[in-house]
């Protein structure tokens, strides 16, 4: 909104001198990180709070079945959405991933002008019988993708796009924005 006139102690007349020093400040939501031009903005972090038994590992997020995690993203707003496969793919394609063996997951780091920018995911683990129970713990890192309803990225020693079922509950990383 202009501002056209401000009023400070009094009126100002032509004999009145004063200094006034405005300062702006923008706050915007963050976009997220992006990875390659052209790239979605991914999220920082895994979607969910995680379960009371991993509350020491906030970065592990909640493991969604397919249905739950797509909805749940939905109700973020703002663009958010589940990656698609070829996102996945593109993440391996740009971006350089390291194995972080004490914080047990995966760094993907930008290449160029993007090098100063990176993701963690984290080996958050999976639970293959939707009943709450995580499996391989620091060892896999799957991924929910928006293709299929139930294709995801997965991790452990080698990087592949994967098929499981999908009341599997595996971790959510969300984006915005579009490599298309």
């Amino acid at each position: 909104k202009a501002i056209d006139t401000v009023e400070l102690f009094g009126k100002a007349t032509p004999d009145t001198k004063a200094k006034v020093k405005v300062s702006l400040i923008a706050i915007t939501k963050p976009l997220g990180v992006q990875l390659w031009a052209n790239g979605p903005f991914w999220a920082e972090s895994n979607l969910g709070i995680p379960e009371p038994d991993y509350a020491d590992h906030p970065e592990y997020g909640a493991l969604y079945a397919f249905d739950d995690a797509k909805a749940e993203v939905e109700k973020l707003g703002d663009g958010w959405r589940l990656p698609t496969k070829a996102e996945w793919q593109a993440l391996l394609d740009n971006c350089t991933a390291t194995w972080d063996p004490d914080k047990k997951g995966y760094t993907f780091t930008g290449k160029g002008i993007f090098e100063s920018n990176s993701i963690f995911l984290p080996a958050a683990g999976h639970d293959d019988h939707g009943v709450g129970y995580r499996l391989q713990i620091g060892e896999v890192c799957h991924y929910r993708s928006s293709v299929g309803e139930a294709d995801f990225i997965g991790w452990d020693g080698d990087i592949y796009a994967g098929h499981t079922e999908s009341y599997f509950r595996l971790s959510v990383r969300r984006v915005r924005g579009t490599a298309e």
